[in-house]
């Protein structure tokens, strides 16, 4: 991939929206750090729609889960010198980008675990661990695996970011940037992906919460 005109372009990963981008965005971006969210969608089809429908936009999303064409899908919504609209009071420094996660399972009477739009999620693909915010809800113990295909596609773009934007110097999560009210990209994403990012970028301050040590 590289960036061309502040839009991600020149790989078969890549699927290019640059014909649906999001209405709207017309104020300058320079950004200054890179915040990462999850999107409880679970098909990069449901967030293109999700999006487009809410007004609130990432610049890029990411999945890598299950696709019939085994590619990790890359879709740009924003320019990256435009404004999102996806981290209040951040967005007029910030790129967000979105990776396509559930987020929270919920285990139902039957013992079965559910996403939060109650569709049944296989155990195996599935971390039971607590989020760090005190005020997450009691049912929220496990938590939706993030891929190998999404953690690599994440720092790639990442690296793609930084070079091209030097005045970036954070990546970090929405729950850090709104603690207490934002939960993504949630407890499972820290072994997952942040440890590889705080090794991919040492000179970086790289920002996620560990998920919650139950003995506290």
């Amino acid at each position: 991939m590289i960036i061309r005109n502040h839009i991600l372009a020149g790989d078969d990963l890549t699927v290019d929206l640059t014909n649906r981008m999001a209405p709207g965005r017309i104020h300058a971006l320079t950004p200054t750090q890179i915040i990462v969210h999850y999107d409880v969608c679970e098909t990069i089809e449901q967030n293109d729609r999700a999006q487009l429908a809410s007004g609130y936009h990432y610049h890029a999303a990411i999945d890598g889960r299950d696709r019939d064409d085994k590619r990790v899908a890359v879709r740009q919504y924003v320019p990256f010198n435009r404004r999102g609209s996806a981290a209040k009071g951040f967005n007029h420094e910030a790129i967000n980008l979105v990776i396509v996660n559930p987020g929270p399972l919920i285990r139902d009477s039957a013992g079965r675990l559910n996403t939060v739009h109650v569709r049944r999620w296989d155990e195996d693909d599935a971390e039971e661990m607590r989020h760090i915010h005190k005020g997450t809800p009691a049912t929220w113990r496990h938590w939706a695996r993030y891929s190998y295909e999404e953690r690599d596609a994440l720092v790639a773009v990442c690296e793609l970011l930084v070079e091209q934007y030097p005045t970036i110097h954070t990546i970090t999560g929405h729950d850090v940037t709104d603690p207490g009210r934002k939960f993504d990209p949630g407890p499972a994403f820290y072994n997952s992906i942040a440890v590889y990012l705080m090794a991919a970028f040492p000179a970086l301050s790289v920002r996620f919460h560990p998920p919650r040590d139950e003995r506290e």
